[in-house]
């Protein structure tokens, strides 16, 4: 029978047996208490009294950590019901079919959970230098707008506005779908070959401005994989 120590024991093995040697060096070592204690008559007491410290010191540091998480979190419930959230994004990798040809693709959901309108601007980033991201439609409200000439031009130019979020009302959303394209040509895949795709790391971020009489722009961004 092979008998194997747990990990979880032999993690915390090594620290015991250090931590056990120093205190029989310092408790029960002549040596061990001048070096340590030899301007101390109470030894352990000294010592004691010096790791409450600490140990007060350390759950003060506890308490204000999860405070400031406390607060964090009450801030976004708080902008969320005043409708100041920041607006959503994520992405997923999909695919499609056209003229009996695949094309590998990436949704991108764009949720305005503001009061204030979003423009959604353009694209940026991509999979490394050579594949990129081109828009090839916009989807919002049942309503789709394609891009011109998406196989032969990279089109990195969204320009969709979605409204502010009202009390009570689903928060607006558009669904952009990329292409994907290697040295500005766009890419397609062979769909009976899935066993030699490769899974790629890709990120996207949309430059996009909250309207208003305070307008700013800002970054969407999100990460994730795809298959092609």
């Amino acid at each position: 029978m092979n008998f194997r120590t747990p990990d979880n024991i032999i993690r915390w093995l090594g620290p015991s047996v250090i931590i056990g040697i120093g205190t029989l060096f310092i408790v029960g070592s002549p040596r061990g208490q001048i070096l340590v204690c030899s301007t101390t008559e109470n030894c352990i007491a000294t010592w004691v009294g010096a790791l409450s410290g600490w140990a007060a010191l350390f759950g003060a540091l506890l308490t204000v950590a999860v405070m400031r998480e406390q607060l964090a979190e009450q801030k976004r419930q708080t902008d969320h019901l005043m409708g100041n959230a920041e607006p959503e994004i994520y992405a997923t990798g999909t695919a499609y079919e056209e003229d009996n040809e695949w094309y590998p693709a990436i949704g991108i959901t764009v949720i305005n959970r503001n009061r204030r309108p979003l423009e959604v601007k353009k694209l940026t980033a991509g999979i490394d230098e050579k594949l990129k991201f081109g828009v090839r439609q916009v989807e919002h409200r049942g309503e789709v707008k394609r891009a011109y000439f998406p196989r032969s031009f990279r089109n990195t130019g969204v320009s969709q506005v979605l409204d502010g979020k009202e009390d009570g009302a689903a928060a607006e959303r558009c669904v952009i779908l990329c292409n994907i394209y290697r040295d500005e040509k766009i890419f397609d895949i062979d769909a009976r070959d899935i066993e030699r795709w490769n899974e790629y790391d890709y990120s996207v971020e949309l430059e996009c401005i909250l309207k208003g009489s305070d307008a700013r722009t800002i970054l969407l961004s999100t990460r994730g994989k795809v298959q092609f």
